[in-house]
């Protein structure tokens, strides 16, 4: 049977998401299971950080996710690109709490993997996930990403140190998955 997808765009993220991406940031159902950093964050904090990433880097690549009608849902990213690996890290955030486990996490993804291997022709890319964060340790499963490792009290997560799961995919198992993945949007 076939995977229903739903319609997203990637795009550049832009100033106009800053109060968005700041109230997500500062959710703690979304900053609880975020790698990086764990603590609130102000709005010239988050400021900074977009001003950054919307410089040009090759070393990272921020997209922001829209649904069709063009309502912003989320933030996805493959960072740590290594040209002579030919590797990158990914994360994602769907901030938006209504979209939450409707299918748009297998729909980024998808989108984020087939750019980072037809477009940038990466070999590899790889995460770090909470392993308390059941629903997307069964979505990496599900796209083939292959557990290669397990960081022991890595961080610090709902009042505990928690571990911290390390996945990777290939290239050669990204096209064994016989999905026909979708890059992000050209406009």
């Amino acid at each position: 049977m076939a995977r229903k997808t739903r319609p997203i765009r990637l795009r550049p993220l832009v100033s106009g998401d800053l109060d968005v991406l700041v109230a997500w940031r500062n959710d703690p159902e979304v900053r609880d299971n975020l790698v990086g950093y764990p603590m609130p964050v102000t709005r010239a904090m988050e400021q900074a950080w977009l001003d950054r990433v919307m410089q040009s880097n090759e070393h990272e690549a921020h997209f922001a996710v829209e649904t069709a009608s063009g309502k912003l849902i989320g933030a996805t990213s493959l960072r740590a690109i290594d040209w002579v690996v030919r590797q990158a890290r990914f994360g994602m955030m769907i901030g938006d709490a209504a979209s939450r486990g409707r299918g748009y996490g297998r729909e980024i993804l998808d989108q984020v993997l087939d750019f980072a291997f037809r477009d940038i022709n990466l070999e590899r890319v790889y995460l770090e996930v909470a392993a308390f964060n059941v629903p997307a340790i069964r979505l990496y499963r599900s796209a083939g990403f292959v557990q290669e490792g397990t960081l022991r009290a890595h961080a610090f997560r709902l009042g505990k140190p928690c571990d911290m799961l390390v996945f990777g995919l290939l290239r050669a198992e990204w096209r064994r998955s016989g999905d026909a993945p979708r890059g992000p949007s050209k406009s």
